[in-house]
């Protein structure tokens, strides 16, 4: 009996133990022997270690870039020291070698970073008419990168909302691109390009929408969402949110919460699509999250309000990034961070070293999805 078990329980420990580890520890293993990289290469054991990972509280990972300023960079921080808030935070340098050597030989050429989702970035490289150049599918863990075709028109063209997400249905990866001209045209155009066919479809034509500044759609339950404007008559406009369901690739509105849109922002909070409201007179800032409540319908509800950081004034937004140790991490003015204990609206300042700035960040999962595995070769 225990001859026959023996070995089902030591794969079984085996899976356990691999489950959490990090993603650097993967590189040895897949030396030690055939089976080992067999299992870590394993599609199912991917996601579920991706799920693993995602469902982890233990330490928070977040990638914060500056890609206007050059040199660019960008960096993996961690939060992996226990209770000692002093040493909350630790930097990972990291390096996209095709995009540095391209980026130094153009300085009319810039990185945008156009979604995350499973570990993976999708990034571009535009020119100053925001056309894309390039596309890139990368996992800073891995150190994975794969070049995407960009199709002819998308470096003809501008674009005014871009995204990048993942079909739960066909686990198909998606980039989103909607094209409307501010000022010319009240309309607007969606495509959307498949990683797993290397297609490119025009979901939806000439929808009577239109986007007032660039921005990055946000991507959350299997949806692509942004601000938008509807016209309505004579000069009348209805701010809302625009929601694209990648599976059923079809756009929907979506009403804001009961706060003006105006100084509002998008975002991802503990996995739910989330609205920064920031009060320009308080210096408050309000963070709306949309979930299911008692079962029923989606809805908007205040999640918590952060007052404004110490010793920057109501001009600095305090952006929430996530909870650590029942407390929220928050960025601010781009130099610092901060932890915000909502029992008694206090802030504690954490130290960084090696970090002087950034102008982006986001939490950032580890994963072994690799660009190479959810691309068409």
């Amino acid at each position: 009996m225990g001859s026959v078990c023996e070995p089902e329980f030591a794969h079984d420990l085996l899976l356990k133990i691999l489950l959490k580890l990090p993603v650097k520890s993967f590189t040895r293993f897949k030396c030690v022997c055939k089976h080992w990289n067999f299992l870590t290469s394993d599609p199912e054991f991917i996601r579920r270690y991706l799920k693993n990972m995602a469902a982890l509280e233990s330490h928070h990972d977040f990638l914060l870039y500056d890609f206007v300023r050059r040199p660019f960079y960008m960096r993996i921080l961690s939060d992996r020291h226990g209770d000692d808030a002093q040493q909350v935070i630790q930097a990972t340098n990291l390096k996209i070698p095709y995009c540095d050597l391209t980026l130094s030989m153009d300085p009319t050429k810039f990185f945008v970073v156009i979604g995350h989702c499973d570990g993976l970035l999708c990034v571009g490289i535009q020119s100053v008419k925001s056309r894309l150049q390039a596309l890139i599918l990368w996992n800073p863990s891995l150190q994975d990168l794969k070049q995407i075709p960009v199709p002819r028109s998308w470096r003809r063209e501008s674009w005014r909302v871009l995204g990048f997400g993942r079909d739960f249905s066909t686990d198909d990866y998606k980039i989103l691109r909607v094209s409307n001209e501010y000022g010319v045209s009240e309309y607007s155009d969606v495509e959307i390009m498949s990683m797993k066919n290397n297609s490119i479809i025009k979901a939806e034509k000439d929808l009577p929408y239109f986007a007032k500044s660039k921005q990055k759609s946000t991507f959350a339950n299997g949806c692509l969402y942004w601000f938008a404007c509807k016209p309505l008559r004579y000069g009348i406009y209805h701010d809302l949110i625009l929601r694209f369901h990648l599976a059923k690739e079809k756009v929907r509105e979506v009403s804001p919460p009961p706060c003006r849109v105006d100084s509002c922002s998008l975002s991802l909070f503990r996995g739910c699509l989330c609205v920064l409201r920031h009060n320009k007179i308080t210096g408050d800032t309000d963070l709306w999250v949309r979930k299911k409540q008692h079962g029923m319908h989606k809805s908007w509800m205040k999640l918590i309000t952060l007052p404004e950081t110490p010793n920057y004034g109501k001009i600095w937004r305090p952006f929430p990034i996530c909870y650590i140790r029942n407390k929220v991490l928050v960025s601010a003015d781009n130099k610092n961070f901060f932890l915000f204990n909502p029992n008694d609206e206090s802030y504690q300042k954490l130290v960084v070293h090696g970090i002087t700035y950034w102008a982006k960040i986001f939490p950032y999962v580890e994963s072994l999805v690799s660009p190479y595995s959810i691309t068409k070769a």
